[in-house]
């Protein structure tokens, strides 16, 4: 049985980091995003999106690119529509890894599931910022349009099935169960949080499982701030993508884009000053477009919190970690 390391997200919690730098172009790692990125893709919406019956009987044509792996190197596949809802927001994120465990039987292979896990409260911020039109939060509820309808969700007691299936997506304890009893394997759970705090730590956790800490070098592994991610100083998220999924930058920002000796201005100011430009220009779009701010107050974050407590406690047991500490 040949195995298969499978990194399935989430979204929004290092998963372009992990594609772009330490899976992508080691000779001990067969990518295979890389190498049969369009066959992968064409599988991967076949799995989200076929009818069951669809599914099983149409399957042998989506998976002849599994039937070859690279017997000498560590096969890795890495795709983190596997747990983002909007792959298909009428599927529990459950019911994609019981295809997944259909298609291992069909191709005698053993997964070894890695997942990276953000605090809700920031992941939340994040994904709702990157897009939300129609694969997005909006999807579900049509009113998540605006972010302050989308916290209300926390409060109110009366929620759709919908909305119940997505939220409860960004439950990790529940993901981690999922996996472990339908594979009969632990996953690995990486914390986002680490490669922010302690990059090289997260990686060697990360080669350690996938056996590779003898074979690959730390130093040909880029840890620069530009590729884990800035921390905003703020706490508040800029929206990347208007309804439509177009580029949005912000006006001001626009503008500022047309001043030739921009960066060489900015190179000396901080972060936090930097930042504070930055939501003038947004501020400056949410009066012309009636948009509202993606922060989360002291009372938002309580009410997430809560929400995940039970699990987030659970997954603290697990990992003989307190992740309240890092803000679970």
């Amino acid at each position: 049985m040949r195995t298969l390391y499978f990194h399935i997200g989430y979204p929004k919690a290092a998963s372009t980091f992990l594609q772009k730098n330490v899976f992508k172009n080691q000779k001990n790692i067969n990518f295979i995003n890389d190498n049969n990125w369009e066959d992968l893709l064409k599988f991967s919406q076949f799995l989200f999106w076929s009818k069951n019956e669809e599914f099983k009987k149409g399957l042998s044509d989506y998976i002849n690119f599994l039937k070859n792996l690279d017997e000498d190197r560590i096969n890795v596949i890495s795709h983190e529509g596997f747990t983002n809802f909007s792959s298909n927001s009428k599927f529990d994120i459950n019911e994609i890894f019981e295809r997944l465990k259909y298609v291992s039987e069909k191709c005698n292979l053993k997964y070894k599931f890695i997942f990276v896990i953000r605090k809700q409260a920031e992941y939340i911020k994040s994904r709702y910022a990157q897009g939300h039109g129609l694969t997005g939060f909006y999807s579900v509820n049509k009113k998540f349009l605006k972010f302050a309808e989308l916290k209300k969700y926390f409060l109110k007691q009366n929620r759709t099935k919908s909305e119940l299936v997505t939220f409860e997506s960004f439950n990790y304890f529940k993901t981690y169960m999922n996996l472990k009893n339908l594979f009969k394997e632990d996953p690995k759970i990486l914390l986002f949080e680490d490669l922010q705090n302690s990059p090289k730590i997260f990686i060697e956790d990360l080669l350690i499982y996938m056996n590779l800490k003898e074979k690959i070098l730390l130093e040909n592994i880029d840890l620069s701030v530009k590729n884990i991610g800035k921390k905003s100083t703020t706490g508040e998220y800029f929206r990347k993508k208007d309804i439509f999924n177009t580029p949005y930058k912000g006006s001001l920002n626009r503008v500022a884009s047309f001043v030739p000796t921009k960066k060489l201005f900015f190179k000396f100011f901080s972060r936090s000053f930097k930042d504070r430009i930055k939501i003038l220009s947004y501020r400056l779009d949410r009066i012309l477009s009636r948009d509202d701010k993606i922060i989360l107050s002291d009372f938002d974050e309580l009410k997430i919190k809560e929400y995940y407590k039970d699990g987030n406690n659970q997954l603290s047991k697990l990992m003989k970690r307190d992740l309240s500490q890092l803000g679970y």
